[in-house]
């Protein structure tokens, strides 16, 4: 709870009301949460991975899984086997709440750019 107060106190601070820090926050947070129960709800159905289910070929994201448990026991090279692309989910995230803040419209562009054309590399190979 200490974490909010600090939130709205910075909020205050600089001149924006708390129902937009609401706004700011919430649908970022939602969507987290909504992706989350839908992974959930896909693994214990027994479809797994939708793209795979539907159209019967693997998916651009396939491997990644298998490649942050990978990364998760040390073996990064094992992890970029799997799937060379698991490092950009964290700067998507990154991207997603804070993305306006910290980046300019260009590095925007590049940067989804990059992450996308390695993903479909990733998928071709």
């Amino acid at each position: 709870m200490r974490f909010f107060e600090n939130v709205k106190q910075t909020f205050r601070k600089s001149g924006r009301s708390v129902f937009k820090m609401y706004n700011f926050i919430l649908p970022k947070v939602l969507f987290l949460v909504f992706l989350g129960i839908g992974i959930i709800f896909l693994y214990y159905s027994g479809i797994g991975c939708v793209w795979k289910y539907l159209f019967g070929i693997t998916c651009p994201g396939c491997g990644m899984t298998r490649a942050y448990i990978s990364l998760l026991k040390g073996d990064i090279s094992a992890a970029f086997g799997y799937h060379f692309m698991f490092w950009s989910v964290p700067i998507l995230l990154i991207y997603v709440f804070f993305g306006e803040k910290l980046l300019t419209k260009t590095f925007h562009k590049v940067l989804l750019g990059v992450i996308a054309i390695g993903f479909i590399v990733n998928w071709i190979i």
